[in-house]
């Protein structure tokens, strides 16, 4: 490699290179790209809102939860001692069956409708002569 005083910058030209020839898609593989990507929005907003829903309700019943021990005071009796330990065992029962109905209900829609419906669009996009060149 030449060192740094050896080269001649005076016959240096400045090269770009040219610019590659743009060939845009067929306007119904062009369709299909924006349907999957209006299907892939909506499995990410639906994912996001079920999280969201998930944790406000993980709150509110700790909170829930949390008034009610405080409400009930110190434990002075066996009696005060059973309905907290009752109310705790209701507010897990109700934590449980509320995250299994929104975990089925979450991978029913994106299992069984938006998964196969994103497949059927890329199958298309990508199967079709058009869409493959």
């Amino acid at each position: 490699m030449p060192a740094a005083e050896k080269l001649d910058l005076k016959r240096a030209r400045d090269v770009t290179p040219s610019e590659a020839p743009a060939r845009g898609m067929p306007p119904l593989a062009a369709a299909g790209v924006d349907l999957a990507k209006w299907v892939l929005i909506f499995a990410s907003v639906f994912i996001v809102l079920a999280l969201g829903l998930l944790a406000w309700n993980e709150a509110n019943l700790s909170r829930i939860q949390a008034n009610y021990v405080e409400a009930l005071g110190p434990a002075q009796s066996v009696d005060a001692v059973n309905r907290v330990s009752e109310l705790t065992l209701q507010i897990e029962d109700q934590r449980k069956a509320f995250r299994e109905f929104w975990l089925q209900l979450t991978q029913m829609i994106l299992l069984n409708l938006m998964l196969p419906v994103l497949t059927a669009i890329l199958g298309y996009i990508f199967g079709s002569k058009g869409g493959g060149q």
